[in-house]
Parts: C-alpha cells; structure tokens; sequence
C-alpha cells in the first residue's frame, strides 16, 4: 500500500502547506496526520461503545479498577472543593 500525501489526495497548495504546518506542530509526518484525521472521522461515525473501546482496553490494562478510579475520583473532588472553600474565605 502506498503512502498517500496532501497534494495526492487533492488539496490546494495553500491547503497542503497549511496541514503540513499542522502535521509538523503536532509531531506527526503528513502521513501520520492524515491517517489520524481518518481514524477520529471513523470513529465519529460509530456508536459510543467503538469510541469508547481503546479507553476501555487501556483502562483494563492499566491495573486499576472502577472502585479505586471511583475513589481517586472522589478524593480529588473533595481536594478541589475544600481548595475552593479556603481560597473564599481569604
């Protein structure tokens, strides 16, 4: 398969160096860009259980569970909101 790059799929001059810029800023070769551009519109195009399927699987594969990811939620709430109680109280 071959490598697809702006100008190959059609974009105008100005269009092409505008993605490039975008591609270098983000860390990406034009190749990679484009191909996660296609990815995130495939994946707007399915349900929100396919969006939510990598996450799933990293959350899986990371060792903790939902009790602990619920509690470390909970806890930073907490942290938050007494932050947010002594800063109106100066």
């Amino acid at each position: 398969m071959s490598s697809a790059s702006f100008p190959d799929i059609g974009l105008k001059p100005t269009q092409a160096r505008a993605a490039a810029r975008r591609a270098e800023r983000e860390g990406k070769t034009p190749a990679e860009y484009l191909r996660s551009l296609v990815e995130r519109d495939l994946l707007a195009g399915g349900s929100f259980d396919e969006v939510l399927k990598p996450m799933r699987a990293a959350f899986a594969k990371g060792g903790i569970t939902e009790d602990q990811l619920d509690r470390a939620v909970a806890m930073a709430r907490r942290d938050i909101h007494a932050g947010s109680r002594r800063r109106g109280k100066k």
